[in-house]
């Protein structure tokens, strides 16, 4: 065989290596998880606790149970959420506020705030966790039925969205 002919044979065979093997490799990741421990209030492990995650854009939920060490662990799930909790309730707390939950602030600017009419709610949107801790001072002892409401109105807008994207 002739040596120019060999050296293109050669390299076809590499580039073919090459894009077989990105194919083979460069799947990604499709699924993400959440993990956890839930603690009561004295701080000990809450063994068998029902934990759900929500998608907020979704409204798709995920459930799974506790173990003996209070640890849960979610996977599986679609990547990139935002995801929220549902667990207060279950454990009898009626005055939990979780200012960093997701479904929470994002309610919680859909209630109170001015969220953009024109596009999706960013992160950057959300409000601080010192403002929510503010108006929320004069729902105590009560700010787990708050956190329950500001969850709902994450349901409505989602709701209206996929309405208004019906007509």
């Amino acid at each position: 065989m002739h040596k120019h002919t060999m050296k293109w044979l050669l390299a076809g065979m590499m580039a073919l290596a090459f894009s077989l093997s990105s194919s083979l490799f460069g799947q990604g990741v499709t699924t993400s998880g959440i993990d956890g421990f839930v603690t009561d209030s004295a701080g000990k492990a809450v063994a068998g606790a029902k934990v759900t995650a929500v998608n907020v854009d979704t409204g798709t939920t995920a459930t799974t149970t506790t173990g003996s060490n209070g640890q849960y662990r979610f996977s599986g799930l679609r990547t990139g959420g935002p995801y929220t909790m549902l667990l207060i309730f279950r454990l009898g707390r009626p005055d939990v506020f979780p200012v960093t939950d997701y479904g929470v602030r994002k309610g919680f600017l859909l209630t109170f705030g001015r969220a953009p009419k024109t596009r999706a709610v960013a992160t950057a949107d959300l409000p601080k966790p010192e403002a929510m801790h503010k108006r929320a001072k004069k729902w105590a002892p009560w700010r787990s039925v708050a956190s329950w409401y500001l969850w709902r109105a994450c349901d409505l807008e989602a709701a209206e969205r996929k309405a208004a994207q019906g007509k």
